[in-house]
């Protein structure tokens, strides 16, 4: 990284620090953490300050302006990323910022993210077994009818693609089986193997139908143990709490367009932890090449209607 430019004194370099001050003090004004997030614009001000007048010397190289505006930005527009997220957001304009740098300064400026919990033990050795493995759950929505819509989600445990999601009001056993032979039809090479819970909406026909029609050995996880299909779960967690949960839902069709724009967003423009911070579909094109840190553009561009907001580079 390029080491720190010294800002000049502008009239627009004093109107954007009072821009902020404002836009925090507005968009953040319910936060739970009001007097922080007061601090943290008093810290970022005396912080650009102090780089006019006294700039570090020699030794590591420190975060540039423009990049701390930029992970600013990236939270304020998706209030619901964490420092992981937004590492993995960065490294995809090619950007290299390790998750701790970010975290401490999101703290610095008042933007503090919650605490998370242990996950319970993995369970690798049994998906090493399978060289072709999915998962498959249920979710669902109550639109403004006061109906039950439900949502099928079909994840690749290996790649993390989603492979199919789709809505319904009436999930039978021949919605579900007319599902995977859409899959097949759609040019889809169907798993050996696939992860369900122990739901009654699946019941005792799926084994042995699975195994005759589509060659699948179903693999039910034992019953009080929701993170052994944790793919699906987390999956289902990202559609509901960064789609679903913050819309009126009105019909299964509104489900269904959401869920499909979700669906082109997940599998080309997410980052994902676990194949370090790559998008499924895309992984050898989203390979960003090296950015010049003290001079870039960037442009944000609006998904699901506007509910997600994405970052690239300018040309």
């Amino acid at each position: 990284m390029n080491a720190l430019i010294k800002t000049k004194l502008t009239v627009k370099f004093i109107l954007r620090i009072y821009k902020e001050f404002f836009s925090d003090l507005w968009k953040y004004y319910s936060s739970p953490y009001p007097i922080l997030l007061f601090i943290g614009t008093l810290r970022r001000i005396r912080r650009r300050l102090k780089y006019l007048w006294f700039p570090k010397g020699k030794g590591r190289p420190s975060v540039t302006e423009n990049i701390v505006d930029l992970i600013l930005d990236m939270k304020r527009s998706n209030w619901d990323w964490g420092a992981q997220r937004i590492s993995d957001e960065l490294g995809l304009l090619g950007i290299v910022i390790h998750k701790r740098t970010v975290q401490r300064i999101l703290k610095e400026y008042g933007f503090i993210t919650r605490k998370t919990r242990i996950t319970p033990p993995t369970w690798s050795t049994f998906l090493k077994s399978h060289k072709e493995l999915w998962a498959m759950d249920f979710a669902s929505v109550i639109d403004l009818k006061c109906l039950q819509i439900f949502i099928l989600v079909v994840i690749d445990v290996t790649s993390r693609k989603l492979i199919l999601i789709n809505v319904t009001l009436n999930p039978d056993r021949n919605w579900i089986i007319q599902q995977f032979k859409n899959c097949s039809i759609n040019g889809i090479n169907l798993p050996s193997a696939i992860i369900l819970d122990n739901d009654g909406i699946y019941g005792k026909w799926i084994d042995p139908t699975f195994k005759k029609l589509f060659e699948i050995t179903t693999c039910r996880i034992p019953r009080g143990s929701p993170w052994l299909n944790g793919r699906c779960e987390r999956l289902i967690k990202s559609i509901k709490y960064e789609v679903l949960y913050r819309v009126e839902v009105c019909n299964a069709e509104h489900a269904m367009r959401l869920c499909s724009q979700y669906r082109d967003y997940y599998n080309n423009y997410r980052p994902h932890q676990a194949i370090q911070g790559k998008a499924p579909q895309n992984i050898p094109v989203l390979a960003a090449p090296a950015v010049n840190i003290a001079n870039f553009r960037y442009n944000k561009i609006k998904m699901i209607d506007g509910l997600i907001t994405r970052f690239e580079m300018a040309a």
